[in-house]
């Protein structure tokens, strides 16, 4: 079986030595800037380039995460931020921001890239796109079959990395606003407060409840544990197995590492084995939440694979603990393992001293002085030996040496030391030297600073909908130019007599479709049909992940494509990376501030005026969770412990939930201000709108675009990060 990587985390430089101690072949790890994982420990410089050497002189591999969202003004940092580790060898960096994507790929274009489980990457067409564009290898999202795996790796040619231990979000990872939208602390920027760790409690659509204080943690994921899945996962293509971690301890990682290696080199040598009830329950002694499940490699979702009691640790269990801490501190934390080097020393008359040094893969030769000599004492081959196999001060340690010695020769003391430290640094020397990059030419600063622009005279003006009442209040409005329908209206509705298209062009209006927030399995052949049919009818399409950017495009609608807010635009640079596809149209970010976009080019996007937005888009559904499954596109209300009530859509059709905000955002009060920043077009989303509301809002709406004051909400509501940075 072809060899396969192993991949710890690392939050700290203690973490990243467990790591390599316990068996790793590679580490992941965060610097000072731009990681997923803003509060573990992290790396300075000076301690990644360290740690770059540490890794290297193992013939290890470190990945640098630079996977969050950046900002205009943070890509001119990126350069000089990365620039000492590609020189000194960086083996890859993990993105998420397609702008970085782009900048790392121009101004790095020998560094590896990776695409982050953050990009929401869920099949085979956009993992090809993004071959194209240089990335090296992809993590796709957790919630991927191994079907859909093996797809991606089969079709796209990438190399295909995936998590198999540790800690599961609820929310499909880059499809997270809940943190940022909540507490002002984003997940795509690496600063997760985790609320959905804390406990909700569930109600039907008739405000009976479902859960109790027993299982209050409803979006409360148990911890994954797929030893016993490797052989399967290894056959499917699958060629790094990635442990969850930044943010645990040293010991943690040591021990989930020692038992994954154990099981990986197993498989590779054509025995593998099932977890043993030991080894199982040592991983168990680490930090998990109520037990383990094997992920969504077999399953879509499952009331097993959530902790919703949040159980303590009981004081045998924690006993067992710290058992298991103290082994591992003993086994791989302790005591630096050295490196062993195969070391052949000859001293001769008449000849430089000569040294050859090896570890099997690199072999580096060194001459030093000629010997004089022995006028008294010559040297011994025990001293010779004694000397040259005192290595104890480096990281290296002769597992075999060779001497040939001459007889009646002198070679003092010191110079026989020099011997040995000046032979092991030439042998440093060159294997580091085998990683380093000579500097690439810089680039241009990546940002252009663009203000003050005039506002358009004329603006236009989209309305989404979730069913038909709310579509009829729409369509008498002369304001709105253009309707969003979702997928599932399509395929709810009798529209055989009148389509949707013919009675939304009937109003002057045009029409436009939602496609899901994600899409983790390929489209049904109704739902397929319906989208052709949409095509044919002249819609245009909202596109909220990569999958359907890559569909729709290789149907040679990317003309048609407007790309919401999940398709992030940060920067610049990721613009122009999605116009590559030949889109042209934008939603502006939801996570940047009224002085942030202030500064952005606008000229091509839309902002959502009013609407709830999506906090969390899952896999998991509450409904079977709480109750059954009844594929009728439920909703259900989530309430937090402030008594805030968060609406969930059950999405049938891709078998997803979106769990949206209590309040909607709403920058109707602030319509001057959003009007100066350029934008050419404005929306407004509907979901639990009642008719009556629906008027008032699109009334409103339509009062400012002709020139009325700023609307006062009568309403709750929330303006978003217009007026907050976020972090």
């Amino acid at each position: 079986m072809k060899p396969a990587e192993l991949l710890a985390p690392a939050g700290t430089p203690e973490a990243f030595q467990a790591a390599i101690s316990a068996g790793a072949d590679a580490v992941y790890l965060g610097g000072s800037l731009f990681g997923a994982r803003a509060y573990a420990g992290n790396f300075t410089r000076d301690q990644l380039l360290s740690a770059l050497d540490y890794a290297h002189l193992r013939d290890k591999k470190v990945y640098l995460t630079v996977n969050t969202l950046l900002k205009d003004a943070e890509l001119g940092l990126l350069y000089d931020y990365l620039f000492p580790f590609y020189e000194a060898g960086l083996d890859a960096v993990i993105v998420q921001d397609y702008g970085v994507l782009a900048f790392i790929k121009e101004s790095f274009p020998d560094l590896p890239l990776h695409a982050s489980t953050q990009m929401a990457v869920t099949g085979a067409g956009f993992a090809k796109l993004l071959k194209e564009r240089g990335v090296t290898r992809v993590i796709p999202a957790r919630e991927l079959s191994l079907t859909r795996i093996r797809q991606i790796r089969e079709e796209s040619g990438l190399d295909v990395e995936v998590f198999v231990h540790g800690a599961l979000c609820y929310c499909i990872s880059g499809m997270c606003l809940m943190s940022s939208l909540l507490g002002g602390r984003s997940g795509n920027r690496g600063r997760c407060a985790q609320p959905c760790r804390l406990p909700y409690s569930v109600f039907d659509k008739t405000g009976s409840p479902l859960s109790g204080e027993r299982n209050a943690y409803a979006l409360n994921t148990k911890d994954m544990c797929a030893a016993d899945l490797l052989p399967k996962l290894l056959e499917a293509g699958v060629s790094s197995f990635k442990i969850e971690g930044r943010m645990k301890r040293p010991e943690y990682v040591a021990g989930v590492v020692s038992v994954y290696r154990k099981y990986l080199d197993e498989c590779l040598a054509g025995s593998p084995a099932r977890l043993s009830s030991e080894d199982r329950e040592f991983l168990l002694s680490f930090n998990n939440r109520d037990g383990f499940h094997d992920s969504y490699f077999f399953r879509h979702n499952g009331r097993d694979m959530m902790a919703p009691e949040n159980r303590k640790l009981s004081v045998s269990r924690a006993k067992k603990a710290e058992t298991a801490y103290e082994l591992v501190r003993e086994k791989y934390l302790e005591k630096e393992p050295k490196i062993s080097l195969y070391g052949r020393f000859a001293v001769k008359e008449d000849k430089p001293v000569s040294a050859v040094i090896s570890d099997g893969k690199l072999t580096v030769s060194f001459r030093g002085e000629i010997p004089s000599a022995a006028q008294k004492r010559p040297v011994t081959y025990e001293e010779l030996e004694k000397r040259l196999s005192e290595t104890g001060g480096s990281e290296f340690e002769f597992k075999k040496l060779d001497i040939e010695l001459d007889d009646g020769l002198f070679l003092p003391v010191g110079q026989q030391k020099d011997l040995r430290r000046q032979a092991l640094s030439a042998f440093r020397e060159e294997k580091l030297s085998q990683k380093k990059r000579p500097a690439p030419d810089r680039c241009s600063d990546p940002f252009v600073k663009k203000e003050n622009r005039k506002a358009p005279e004329k603006c236009g003006f989209s309305v989404s909908v979730t069913d038909r009442r709310q579509l009829e209040e729409v369509l008498e409005n002369p304001a709105v130019d253009t309707v969003y329908l979702p997928l599932h209206m399509l395929e709810s509705a009798d529209t055989e007599k009148t389509p949707f298209a013919a009675i939304i062009k009937a109003s002057g209006k045009k029409p436009a479709l939602e496609m899901p927030y994600i899409v983790l399995e390929p489209y049904p052949e109704n739902r397929l049909r319906l989208i052709k049919e949409a095509a044919e009818e002249g819609f245009e399409f909202l596109v909220r992940n990569p999958e359907d950017l890559a569909f729709l495009t290789g149907e040679g609608l990317a003309d048609r494509i407007r790309a919401d807010y999940t398709l992030y635009t940060m920067n610049g640079l990721s613009k122009e990376f999605l116009k590559g596809f030949g889109i042209r149209k934008f939603t502006a970010p939801l996570e940047l501030n009224a002085r942030e976009l202030k500064i952005r080019d606008n000229s091509e996007d839309e902002i959502i005026l009013y609407g709830r937005t999506h906090l969390m888009v899952s896999a998991q559904c509450l409904k079977k969770n709480y109750d059954r499954c009844t594929k009728d596109y439920s909703r259900l209300v989530l309430k937090d412990r402030t008594g805030a009530d968060f609406p969930v859509f059950m999405e049938c059709g891709t078998c997803t939930n979106i769990i949206y905000n209590s309040v909607p955002v709403s920058l109707l009060g602030v319509y001057s201000q959003v009007k100066e920043l350029g934008f050419p077009n404005f929306r407004a989303c509907f979901t639990l709108e009642s008719p009556g509301e629906v008027r008032r809002i699109l009334d409103g709406i339509a009062g400012l675009m002709s020139g009325g004051p700023d609307f006062k909400e009568s309403f709750s509501f929330t303006r978003g990060h217009f007026n907050r940075k976020v972090e």
